[in-house]
């Protein structure tokens, strides 16, 4: 699929796990149309299944706040930023963004599938994690 200009999709749905499913079979339908193969389809959604389990784990209030999904797409890559809506920088979520930054298992799963993997802390306060893989 050639794409002429960037386009974009998000999903924003409640940080609750029975959510997950949504946003793996959103990527893979992406991912099909820019004709990803079977073992990166399969690789996109392990990365975005994690992204999504930390946004909930690390960055959010149980469902109480929202996880927002944003796909943009162009002729060179498929990239993805995963928001929450998380406590970044009121003083006891500190420890666990250190946690986060320093990777537990879902981190070293994400950077070791995609391109480009890039944490940030928000200043308006949560995370955001940006997947890259290029086509």
């Amino acid at each position: 699929m050639m794409v002429r200009t960037p386009a974009t999709v998000q999903l924003q749905f409640p940080a609750r796990p029975e959510f997950l499913r949504a946003a793996r079979m959103l990527m893979a339908a992406l991912a099909s149309q820019l004709d990803f193969d079977y073992d990166a389809i399969e690789d996109l959604k392990l990365a975005i299944g994690e992204a999504c389990t930390n946004a909930i784990r690390h960055g959010s209030i149980l469902g109480e706040t929202m996880v927002t999904v944003t796909w943009t797409i162009d002729d060179a890559a498929l990239t993805v930023e995963v928001r929450d809506e998380g406590r970044a920088g009121d003083g006891e979520d500190d420890e666990e963004n250190e946690d986060l930054e320093r990777g537990g298992l879902g981190l070293l799963v994400m950077r070791a599938v995609m391109d480009e993997v890039a944490l940030e802390a928000l200043p308006e306060g949560g995370h955001a994690i940006r997947l890259v893989k290029r086509r």
